[in-house]
């Protein structure tokens, strides 16, 4: 069921995701439930269904507390933080995001940590505190070399590019969201290599690089068209 997230089949992702939730929820299963609620939030998130994406993660955090299964709570804050990250509530975007990072280095969680740290670099980005977004971005690009997370390597090079960008060098933000549409690629992402397509029209069109900027464009285009053909029916996602 994960798998067909990466593959930007949220359709069948989500309906193996309640499938299992189901199931969870017969044999009585609170730990399989709250993990299912937490995929279940980041399907929605990753669809723009943000209220669909937080009574989910909600419920996670809900199930974390019932059965005290502290990495549960930690992921569920960081979550959370992503939701308020995106209705651009930062305080209290960073009020989860620090709870879910004090969580992790109590667990020795380097993943979790990571996710934190990048959860608070987007934050700060979006204060245009440059220096500090490219301080927390690049502990989590530490850690997910680390660890050799190459998902998570791919996404903050991606931000890196973006805090490049705003700052007007153009030629970093190629280098980083050229490295970003590499990883994508490699591991098979589909909304990353969008999102990367995407960036590179703009880092190159920035710099009047029209044709260039084209192809990227038009490579954006195609990927995320496919993406919502696997979404079918589901055209609102």
């Amino acid at each position: 069921m994960l798998a067909f997230q990466g593959l930007g089949d949220f359709k069948k992702s989500i309906y193996h995701l309640d499938l299992c939730l189901d199931n969870a929820k017969q044999l009585g299963d609170k730990a399989l439930e709250g993990r299912t609620y937490g995929h279940l939030g980041i399907a929605f998130h990753s669809l723009g269904e943000l209220e669909k994406a937080r009574d989910y993660n909600n419920q996670r955090l809900v199930v974390a507390e019932e059965v005290g299964d502290k990495t549960e709570k930690e992921c569920a804050y960081n979550s959370i933080g992503n939701f308020f990250l995106a209705i651009d509530q930062d305080e209290e975007a960073v009020l989860f995001f620090n709870s879910a990072r004090s969580i992790a280095k109590e667990l020795k969680d380097k993943y979790g940590q990571g996710l934190a740290y990048s959860g608070l670099g987007s934050v700060f980005h979006g204060l245009k505190d440059f220096k500090k977004a490219i301080h927390f971005y690049s502990l989590h690009l530490s850690i997910a070399k680390e660890l050799k997370d190459k998902l998570g390597q791919g996404v903050t090079l991606g931000n890196l590019g973006h805090v490049f960008f705003d700052l007007g060098d153009f030629k970093k933000a190629k280098a980083y969201h050229s490295r970003r549409l590499r990883i994508a690629k490699e591991v098979g992402d589909k909304n990353e290599e969008g999102g990367a397509y995407w960036a590179l029209g703009k880092d190159f069109e920035s710099q009047g690089l029209l044709p260039e900027a084209l192809v990227n464009y038009q490579s954006s285009v195609k990927v995320f068209n496919d993406v919502r053909n696997l979404l079918e029916s589901k055209d609102e996602w």
